[in-house]
């Protein structure tokens, strides 16, 4: 299982996860790059608590390491790192995007023009264009 989170305080991070899974499966969560392991006990999985040292978008990756899982039922994090924290749980995960138009008058002959995009960094399926015209696009 994996999904993303922006996390907009630093500090510790607790959680625990609900499983339909036998006691003893054992799991993995990574967030970031520390990496977790417990043993299921009453369809819960609590992890040791992550210490978040810097903020942005934090992958979140869940692993079955052995024993019967049979479904994620929910996930449940807690502490000073989570304060208004940011997950997009929809199943669409393509880029939005919005559509600006630059009309001009059709008696001027215009020979060229600019824009400035600043992009922010986001995770999976991020899209940025510069300057749309109606045959395709100039962009990253």
């Amino acid at each position: 299982m994996l999904w993303f989170g922006e996390l907009k305080a630093t500090g510790m991070l607790t959680t625990t996860v609900a499983v339909k899974a036998s006691d003893g499966s054992k799991l993995q969560l990574a967030i970031g790059d520390q990496k977790h392991e417990t043993v299921v006990k009453d369809g819960l999985a609590n992890f040791d608590p992550y210490q978040i040292e810097k903020t942005g978008y934090m992958k979140f990756e869940l692993t079955h390491l052995a024993g019967e899982v049979s479904e994620v039922e929910s996930s449940t994090l807690d502490g000073p790192a989570v304060k208004a924290a940011h997950f997009n749980l929809d199943p669409r995960r393509n880029a939005a995007s919005v559509h600006l138009a630059y009309p001009t008058p059709k008696d001027e002959n215009i020979a060229m023009f600019y824009n400035v995009v600043t992009a922010v960094e986001e995770p999976l399926h991020t899209f940025y264009m510069a300057c749309g015209f109606s045959r395709g696009y100039f962009g990253k």
